[in-house]
């Protein structure tokens, strides 16, 4: 072999293995050339940056007038003609003050896109790199580094169909010393083990993440509040987000109710007891025969003509003309719920929990991964697919520093001490009632607030017809006198508690039943 063979495959060599033959010299000849290899390490990462269009403008004022400005050492600096800064090709990213060269930092990203745990991360950047002086914080502020700035890339605009629901993560404070509570005037004490909210995922003890996905599958998810979701965080959080939709999906949370009304968007909603509904009326999943097919037919309409099921909201609909508009558009929830599902296998498996503060992290994160599977056709898992992701994510100029992430708090929207006041005096009252001690109230239960009059002006109509029958309201009534009536009801608070538990599709909620069974399964 010529030494221009060798050349030649030096040449086609990563970086960090020409590196290793550098080092392997310097070995066998007994001499320091490591302020060589820095330079050879830098410069390769300095022309890669330049190929790729990074910092080609000023990251300052966002013109292109630039020129070359001498160097710091062995990092090359550039000033601009317009605003007179200057500024290296790091300047602006996460890659400021790095050490460590390119495919350093294009592994990293592979590992997090892979969910590599962080002390697999450390052994292989040691193995493949020489790096034996990184520890687990440095890996740990490079991780938080990769999904903030994957997180703070834009969200497409969704369009056409769109399913909107809510998942919930218990309020968490992993690795903090100092605990505070979500609650005023209760003491948060270390969780060890499964320990059940007191009052549920309409007080201020879970995280409330609200998705929207489109029908192309492309999605927007965000950490919207401690607490339950109001109108006003949701247009905040979502308004810009929508483009020219025809139908906006949803469970029956009144919320997106008065948004379809205020947006004149049409508003299809399937309460989550939809299936226990159905199957509790007689309705066989997977039927096959005609004639079970047939009696399923006639159990949806039955149950359509009372209000029990799904239905397209503010319209009088009949039921084939509603089956129709069902079934030409697709109308449902299975997307968003898969999402939910990919969503808690990321935060509560693969990351095994995440503390509240840095769940927009990991929730933006997973989003923009989703929404590059969906342009690409597959998940991003390849050392070119982490490259490219790098190169985006760089281009978008976010930088996030240890400072940042230290100053980083629980800062979401929460219920006022008024309405946790009121959430936990209704919680005891509705327990009594019920008989059920593990009653908690959610989303479904339309309680934005505890005001009677806004209760009974946004239930479903079958439960509505309900409290007017009890109390023999005439049903020629308008809807207001009807409301007026009730109201003057001395047990009317009873009366609304008792139908909100005898509606519910559980007695128990997840959270609580995980509980009852890890404590069996202790016995």
């Amino acid at each position: 072999m010529s030494i221009f063979d060798i050349q030649d495959k030096i040449n086609a060599l990563p970086i960090y293995d020409a590196v290793k033959l550098l080092e392997n010299y310097q070995r066998a000849n007994d001499t320091n050339i490591k302020t060589k290899i820095d330079e050879f390490i830098f410069d390769d990462f300095q022309k890669k940056l330049q190929r790729y269009g990074i910092n080609s403008n000023c990251p300052y004022c966002k013109k292109e007038r630039i020129v070359g400005f001498g160097s710091n050492g062995k990092i090359k600096r550039f000033k601009c003609k317009d605003c007179g800064k200057t500024f290296t090709l790091f300047t602006g990213t996460i890659l400021e003050k790095t050490k460590y060269g390119w495919d350093v930092w294009v592994k990293m990203t592979e590992m997090v896109l892979n969910h590599y745990p962080m002390e697999h991360m450390l052994e292989l950047l040691k193995k493949d790199f020489g790096l034996d002086n990184l520890d687990l914080k440095t890996i740990f502020l490079w991780t938080h580094k990769i999904l903030h700035t994957m997180a703070s890339m834009p969200c497409p605009s969704l369009s056409g169909v769109v399913q909107i629901d809510e998942t919930f993560f218990r309020e968490s404070q992993k690795g903090s010393r100092n605990l505070t509570s979500p609650i005023k005037n209760e003491e948060r004490k270390p969780r060890y083990g499964r320990i059940p909210s007191k009052y549920g995922t309409m007080g201020n003890e879970f995280a409330n993440v609200v998705a929207a996905v489109d029908q192309r599958g492309y999605c927007v998810a965000k950490v919207i509040s401690l607490s339950r979701l109001t109108e006003d965080v949701f247009i905040e959080a979502f308004d810009t987000h929508f483009h020219d939709l025809s139908f906006i999906c949803t469970d029956a949370n009144v919320v997106y109710k008065h948004y379809c009304s205020q947006k004149d968007i049409l508003h299809y909603v399937i309460p989550s007891h939809y299936l226990d509904t159905l199957t509790s009326n007689g309705y066989v999943l997977g039927a096959t025969s005609d004639e079970e097919k047939r009696k399923n037919e006639k159990i949806k309409r039955d149950l359509y003509q009372k209000g029990k099921i799904d239905y397209i909201d503010e319209r009088s609909l009949d039921y084939d003309t509603f089956a129709k508009i069902k079934s030409a558009n697709s109308l449902s929830l299975g997307m968003v719920n898969q999402f939910h599902s990919e969503l808690k296998r990321f935060i509560e498996y693969n990351t095994k929990g995440v503390s509240t503060k840095y769940l927009p992290d990991y929730i933006g994160a997973h989003v923009f991964i989703h929404n590059w599977k969906i342009s690409n056709g597959h998940y991003p898992t390849s050392n070119k697919d982490a490259e490219n992701i790098l190169i985006s994510i760089l281009k978008n100029k976010i930088n996030y520093t240890s400072k940042d992430m230290k100053a980083q708090l629980i800062d979401f929207p929460k219920a006022t001490g008024h309405y946790m006041g009121a959430l936990k005096q209704k919680t005891e009252s509705i327990r009594q009632i019920s008989k059920n001690k593990y009653f908690k109230y959610d989303e479904e239960d339309n309680i934005t607030s505890f005001n009677k009059r806004t209760f009974l002006e946004d239930i479903p109509e079958y439960k509505f017809k309900k409290l007017c029958s009890k109390y023999k309201i005439p049903s020629k009534w308008a809807k207001y006198s009807k409301i007026s009536a009730l109201l003057k009801k001395d047990d009317i608070w009873d009366e609304i508690l008792l139908l909100i538990s005898e509606t519910r599709h559980y007695d128990i909620s997840e959270e609580d039943l995980k509980v009852i069974k890890a404590k069996e399964y202790s016995k």
